[in-house]
């Protein structure tokens, strides 16, 4: 099998493996950004606790928030990194030297990506927000929930102000209620769900099901575009190591991943991080039903406004032949 890139963009810059160079003889180390959240930690528990070893790599696992991997990814800093799958396409609209190798988190079941009210508005169905501000975090997502805004409930979207700021800034301004709704995801959508001071309006997970037939995909694995190309077997060895580990945590105790997470961090909810389990995959793969979606997503984001066309699939996804 080779690995080709299909209508890549002209005139971008090429960075690969953070800038070093390795001998035949010597283990290749890939660094992988990816976010701080369980949702990640979960998939990637096989590996990063030793559980499973990659066979013909290393990999050095980077938690940071997603505006870190971002910049990182832009700068040729990180090898390969889990992105919002909208500051994704905007790279690539812009020709930035990254690829999609595979899904990176999927939104099942409930989901744990939703817009949150806080529970002393007025806002009790998504026409409300007309006339709010909601917030949305820095680098992430709020495309899909435009959609579902806009095709599902027939808001004017041109009525709502969006305010971007990090995911801890929002939910102290929901606190004080300087925000009538904002983005949570991950971790702080669990914590939402247990506050009373906040409610759930929408989880996009079951919208976006309902509306399309296919789950979201909220997060990307990006790599190097340099080394897609130019070391096609590596690259199938990473993917190789990161479905394995998923395959791992599948057969293993929930208890004790939550453990591990919870002391490597130092902090965390347990009976949230419970509830959040099943709630997020991590395939790490492109099924047809999931490039369904990321066509979908391609044309939201030109209708949006966050790119300025709707970027075929061929330049979205490194194909495999």
């Amino acid at each position: 099998m080779r690995w080709t890139i299909r209508g890549l963009l002209t005139g971008v810059l090429i960075f690969g493996l953070a800038g070093e160079t390795w001998a035949a003889s010597d283990v290749p180390v890939l660094s992988l950004g990816h976010s701080p959240h369980f949702g990640t930690y979960h998939y990637l528990y096989g590996l990063m606790a030793g559980k499973l070893q990659p066979q013909g790599l290393r990999i050095d696992f980077k938690p940071m928030w997603s505006a870190q991997i971002n910049n990182l990814m832009v700068a040729g800093k990180l090898d390969s990194g889990v992105m919002s799958i909208s500051a994704y396409v905007i790279g690539r609209a812009k020709g930035f030297p990254y690829v999609a190798i595979g899904s990176g988190v999927t939104q099942i079941g409930r989901g744990a990506n939703g817009l949150f009210v806080s529970a002393r508005s007025g806002v009790r169905t998504p026409k409300d927000l007309e006339g709010s501000r909601v917030g949305v975090a820095v680098a992430t997502e709020n495309v899909p929930h435009k959609g579902i805004l806009k095709y599902r409930y027939g808001v004017d979207l041109g009525k709502i102000t969006w305010i971007t700021k990090e995911l801890p800034i929002l939910v102290a301004l929901m606190e004080k209620g300087e925000l009538d709704g904002a983005i949570l995801w991950g971790d702080f959508f669990d914590k939402g769900l247990n506050d009373p001071r906040f409610r759930l309006l929408f989880g996009i997970a079951p919208e976006i099901k309902q509306m399309l037939g296919v789950y979201p995909i909220v997060m990307i694995l990006t790599m190097q575009e340099r080394l897609v190309r130019e070391r096609p077997q590596l690259v199938r060895a990473f993917l190789q190591a990161l479905r394995e580990s998923r395959d791992y945590v599948r057969a293993t105790n929930i208890d004790g991943v939550i453990d591990w997470y919870l002391k490597r961090r130092g902090e965390g909810d347990r009976v949230a991080l419970l509830q959040g389990a099943g709630t997020s995959a991590m395939e790490f793969t492109f099924t047809p039903e999931e490039r369904r979606f990321m066509d979908t997503y391609a044309g939201w984001a030109k209708e949006f406004g966050l790119v300025d066309r709707k970027l075929p699939l061929k330049e979205l996804i490194a194909e495999s032949e």
